[in-house]
């Protein structure tokens, strides 16, 4: 009885926040579709996702919509840094994400890591976010392009890189000019769902050691691979709209309702 009138008063205090903030203060309500749900797995398989399926990634950029993409239709490299590649934060669309959404940023506290199985109440986040007017754009990627793909490690071959590929111990070889590691890094999509977006995802990269390359960490291995990401992925890869293709819907509520 008391959980039922406390979950009752968190509601009603839920809406009246909201609405207070929102409406008599003219800040633009957050949309409650991307919010993660009690009932929500913690974690998205996306292994299961891709089974049959075609599905987009939103990225958002901090340049205007002109500067997005250049005149040969590739993405201007101005719109991903280079250290940001480790861990970059994205959106899963044909879900209950739209590019409408893309506007809403969640803060600090708002971007934390959802744990899973806690209903979230936008009352308690109304001061962690913030809304984006103008300078800002965005462009979609097929996400089976990021998702455990190879890539290749190698730098023209001087005396700098032959004492950086000792220094991480990649077995290497060389070809011409170039030194190049026996083993490839990788890619790979990652869920990350947030406090105030369930359908946020990072993409982890991990160097030919097999090893996780987090943002900030192993620079000299980090930049190589990232470099071929935005260079051979992002920057060929990345379209404008989906207006000629058709994401796919996680229809399937076993996708993201717990069992």
């Amino acid at each position: 009885m008391f959980q039922n009138l406390s979950a009752l008063w968190k509601g009603f205090k839920n809406f009246f926040i909201c609405n207070y903030y929102c409406l008599i203060q003219g800040k633009n309500f957050y949309p409650a579709s991307i919010l993660p749900k009690h009932t929500y797995r913690s974690i998205i398989n996306i292994d299961d996702l891709l089974n049959k399926q075609e599905l987009y990634i939103l990225r958002r950029a901090e340049i205007s919509p002109e500067d997005l993409f250049t005149d040969l239709g590739t993405l201007n490299s101005d719109a991903i840094d280079l250290k940001d590649i480790p861990d970059l934060s994205m959106n899963l669309m044909g879900s209950f994400f739209t590019d409408k959404h893309v506007k809403f940023v969640p803060l600090k506290k708002g971007s934390q890591i959802w744990p899973g199985g806690v209903k979230v109440y936008l009352s308690d986040f109304i001061d962690e976010y913030k809304v984006l007017t103008d300078n800002f754009s965005f462009f979609y990627i097929n996400l089976k392009e990021l998702h455990k793909i190879s890539i290749p490690f190698e730098k023209e071959k001087d005396t700098q890189a032959e004492n950086l590929f000792k220094q991480l111990k990649y077995a290497n070889t060389v070809l011409g000019n170039r030194i190049i590691s026996v083993k490839n890094g990788t890619s790979e999509i990652k869920h990350a769902p947030t406090y105030l977006n369930y359908w946020h995802i990072e993409l982890q990269i991990k160097d030919p050691s097999s090893k996780v390359i987090s943002r900030g960490k192993s620079r000299a291995a980090s930049e190589i691979l990232s470099k071929f990401l935005i260079e051979h992925i992002f920057s060929v890869k990345s379209i404008a709209t989906l207006d000629k293709v058709t994401p796919a819907r996680i229809v399937k509520s076993s996708y993201i309702l717990i069992e």
